[in-house]
């Protein structure tokens, strides 16, 4: 994330040169009609689906694995907190400016000078309106601890957490100290091309899955078309060259 921020201003004029479009932002405002048209019509369709597969059985998933939630639980609970994020906040769940924030932080110690001077520091993406108290919420990705920081840092602790004791419920947390080089590397280089890429988008899958696609945002659903193929590359390199060693 904070590599990003040095290449921002180059990106940044790319970006306005591949935009489809500055006007339409969702489907709805794209094809002119209302949300909610839209929305019964996607229902429709994943209604039958759904009990397509409820009829033949398939709504639980066979897994032999202490701890597993299964899908639909998993997505129900995660529909719920989103939408409490959206009343709450007025804005989906997210994650990614506060890792640039952190990144900017960090390189504050040092470079104080250049962290002011770096423009992806100094813009402010979150400046709306609580929805319900009307108080006025800005933030960015600079080293100041504002309303970007309380809205997402709680979250990434809730991740973390949340993974430590699910791990000690089902007793497997362990401390691993002799991880094989090549999974470190991998594990490095993939956290570069997805910090670059959840900047670029921009938005993690997250945002785009549980923020945008719920609101037929045209960004989020490219965003879902192409992380298919990227997950399905990502598996073959993981047993490839990750699980062979």
């Amino acid at each position: 994330s904070g590599l990003y921020a040095e290449i921002h201003p180059w990106w940044k004029k790319l970006y306005d040169q591949v935009m489809l479009s500055e006007q339409y932002k969702t489907i709805p405002e794209l094809l002119n009609t209302s949300p909610l048209t839209i929305i019964a019509i996607v229902l429709v369709g994943i209604g039958i689906y759904f009990f397509f597969h409820r009829s033949k059985d398939k709504w639980y998933v066979d897994v032999p694995l202490r701890g597993y939630i299964q899908p639909w639980q998993t997505a129900l609970t995660l529909a719920v907190l989103s939408t409490l994020s959206y009343i709450s906040v007025g804005m989906p769940l997210g994650i990614t400016t506060t890792y640039a924030k952190i990144a900017s932080m960090l390189e504050n110690i040092a470079l104080p000078g250049h962290v002011a001077q770096v423009t992806f520091f100094n813009s402010l993406p979150l400046d709306l309106v609580h929805p319900q108290s009307g108080a006025l919420m800005k933030g960015g990705a600079g080293p100041d601890f504002d309303m970007i920081w309380l809205i997402q840092f709680p979250l990434i602790v809730g991740v973390v957490l949340g993974s430590f004791f699910s791990s000690l419920l089902i007793g497997e947390f362990k401390i691993h100290r002799n991880i094989p080089g090549k999974q470190l590397l991998m594990a490095f280089i993939g956290g570069i091309i997805l910090a670059l890429g959840s900047r670029m988008t921009p938005g993690c899958n997250v945002w785009h899955l549980m923020g945008g696609l719920p609101i037929l945002a045209i960004q989020s659903i490219l965003f879902t078309i192409g992380i298919i193929p990227g997950a399905w590359l990502g598996s073959k390199i993981l047993k490839t060259i990750i699980l062979s060693s």
